[in-house]
Parts: structure tokens; sequence; C-alpha cells
């Protein structure tokens, strides 16, 4: 079975990390990123981004850390109800 993945979320001051900075703030090899998703800016002019990591790399404490917050939970969103055919 594969490994789910979570968001974490990192700080950089320095501009939009690419993934092997990302992963250097998480402490993680480069293969736990999902180099699919990438690095997300949430707030840049805060330096605030947001990566997917596979679980089984990060803590579990949820608690904050010089760099970098998480994980979180990435549930798929979909739409609720019938699809509108309009």
């Amino acid at each position: 079975m594969a490994d789910s993945l979570v968001l974490m979320t990192i700080e950089s001051l320095e501009g939009v990390p690419d993934l092997a900075r990302a992963a250097s703030i998480l402490g993680v090899d480069v293969s736990a990123m999902d180099t699919a998703f990438g690095v997300v800016p949430i707030d840049p002019e805060n330096g605030k981004y947001a990566v997917q990591v596979r679980a089984s790399a990060v803590s579990d404490s949820g608690k904050t850390a010089d760099g970098f917050n998480g994980p979180y939970s990435n549930p798929r969103i979909e739409g609720y109800g019938p699809k509108n055919e309009d």
C-alpha cells in the first residue's frame, strides 16, 4: 500500500523555495516530497508555503518547529450532490 501524504507548511523568507530547500527545512529527503504538488504559496509576502510529504517521513507531533508546521490532513475536496449539467 502506498504511503499517504500529509500537508506541511514551511517558512522561507528568501522567496519561493525549491523542493530541495523545502525538504531541507523539514529535515526529510527530497524523495519524500510530492513533486507533482510542488511548493504552493500560501502567504508569500510572509514567507509561508505548503508542500506534501510522505507521512512516514515526518513527525506526527502537530507542533510548530523552526521553519515549519504540521502535519495536516489533506482530504480530497469534491462537490456535494448531483452534478449540475448547465
